[in-house]
C-alpha cells in the first residue's frame, strides 16, 4: 500500500517531569518529529536535544546515531531525488496494523517530508507486531 508521508505518525521519546520514570513515548505526526523539525528549521540543536531524551532509555544511542550519520542519510536522499527502495535497509516502511504509526522508517519519513513535502507518496506495509507496551506510561508526573 502507498500513503502520503505527511499522513504517517511516529512514536517519539518525550521529555517528562516524573520521579518514577526517566522517559516516555508518545504518538505524534511526522510533521512534529524532531528529525523533520531539525531539517525544516536548519537547527541541529533540535536533533541533539531529542537524542538527549532518547539516551535516557538507550544509553548508547548518541554513539549509534550521530548527527553526521543522519545528515549522510539526508544528503543521500537529496542526491537520489527522494526515496529509493533499492537503498533502504527495510523496504517498504512498516506501520502497526490498523494505524498510521511507523514501526520503522521514522528517519526516512521525516527526511522525505522535509525535503520533498508531506504529499510525497511512500510504500508502507502493515505489520502484525504488537504496539509498544510503554506508550504513554507517564502522565507527568505519574499518579500513584
Amino acid at each position: 500500500m502507498n500513503t502520503q508521508v505527511g499522513q504517517l505518525e511516529v512514536i517519539l521519546y518525550v521529555p517528562i517531569l516524573c520521579p518514577r520514570h526517566r522517559w516516555d513515548l508518545s504518538v505524534r505526526s511526522v510533521l512534529e518529529c524532531p528529525y523533520y523539525l531539525c531539517l525544516k528549521n536548519d537547527d541541529r540543536s533540535i536533533y541533539d536535544t531529542y537524542m538527549d531524551v532518547w539516551s535516557k532509555r538507550c544509553h548508547d544511542v548518541k554513539r549509534k546515531r550521530p548527527y553526521d550519520y543522519f545528515m549522510e542519510q539526508v544528503d543521500g536522499m537529496r542526491r537520489d531525488g527522494g526515496y529509493r527502495s533499492d537503498k533502504a535497509g527495510t523496504e517498504p516502511m512498516r506501520i502497526y496494523k490498523g494505524t498510521r504509526w511507523l514501526l520503522d522508517g521514522h528517519h526516512r519519513a521525516a527526511i522525505l517530508c522535509a525535503l520533498f513535502g508531506p504529499k510525497t507518496v511512500v510504500p508502507v506495509h502493515e505489520s502484525d507486531e504488537e504496539l509498544p507496551k510503554d506508550l504513554d506510561q507517564c502522565k507527568n508526573p505519574c499518579e500513584d
